[in-house]
């Protein structure tokens, strides 16, 4: 995952971004706390208009990722956590069948 600091706020690039050379872009705060997102952090995080944004401390810092990217990362996460891709909602389900046949 690629890293870029702009304005202070960390700035998280997916796996699947360009490995650009970005380092520092600057932009500006607007009025009533408009953040324009420069085309090229745009482009790099493959951000559309209207995607929702997800803001999350880190320390000092601030990461911004997509939904999108949030729910993978999720999904990634106890995916890994799973080796034997076994479905626990069949599971339940099936537990919840046995225990009405039970009664």
């Amino acid at each position: 995952m690629q890293t870029h600091l702009t304005n202070h706020i960390l700035i998280k690039a997916s796996k699947h971004a360009s490995s650009s050379s970005i380092n520092n872009i600057t932009t500006k705060i607007y009025s009533k706390g408009t953040i324009k997102i420069p085309a090229a952090i745009k482009k790099d995080m493959h951000l559309n208009d209207g995607d929702e944004l997800l803001f999350t401390k880190h320390g000092n810092e601030w990461a911004i990722t997509t939904r999108e990217k949030m729910f993978k990362d999720a999904q990634a996460y106890f995916s890994s956590h799973n080796p034997e891709k076994r479905s626990l909602v069949d599971e339940l389900i099936n537990e919840r069948h046995q225990l009405a046949e039970v009664e």
